[in-house]
């Protein structure tokens, strides 16, 4: 399973897309950990947001993983920490997969979703898993959000 070829078709599916922001950032290059597709994307929800998109995958928890992480705001004053883990909570019930987070790390939201890898899947049905996989997070991820922006908004950040 060659997953930076992966990675790097899922960069080529997100330009084709008009998202030109989306760079494949190499464990080779020494920047990361692990080869990693990061992504841009721009009035995110009701509010006029960024949002950084991280596509990997990792095996750090004994399985493969192919893992969706969309960073919705960091470095939260203390103060906002528990107004956004209430409604964290009330609004990751309902959702179809995936979950809305506090980092206490990047006193950060972030929304994640990890989809096991069978590997017995050939690159191009990998490929098409991963897609659909980012494509559902974002939609999740953005459908969601708002309720969290408006907080982290009120708080200036």
């Amino acid at each position: 399973m060659d997953t930076l070829q992966i990675l790097r078709s899922l960069r080529d599916s997100f330009v084709e897309n008009g998202h030109e922001e989306a760079v494949l950032v190499t464990k080779d290059s020494g920047k990361a950990d692990t080869d990693v597709l990061v992504t841009l994307h721009r009035s995110f929800g009701r509010l006029s947001e960024e949002v950084q998109g991280l596509f990997y995958f990792s095996e750090d928890s004994g399985m493969p993983l192919f893992i969706c992480r969309l960073i919705l705001g960091e470095d939260l004053p203390d103060d906002a920490v528990l107004p956004i883990c209430t409604e964290i909570a009330l609004l990751n019930p309902p959702l179809p997969f995936g979950a809305f987070a506090f980092d206490p790390l990047s006193a950060g939201v972030e929304y994640t979703f990890q989809l096991p890898v069978d590997e017995s899947r050939t690159e191009k049905e990998l490929l098409a898993e991963a897609d659909m996989c980012a494509a559902l997070s974002l939609s999740v991820a953005e459908l969601n959000v708002h309720t969290l922006q408006e907080i982290i908004g009120s708080y200036g950040v």
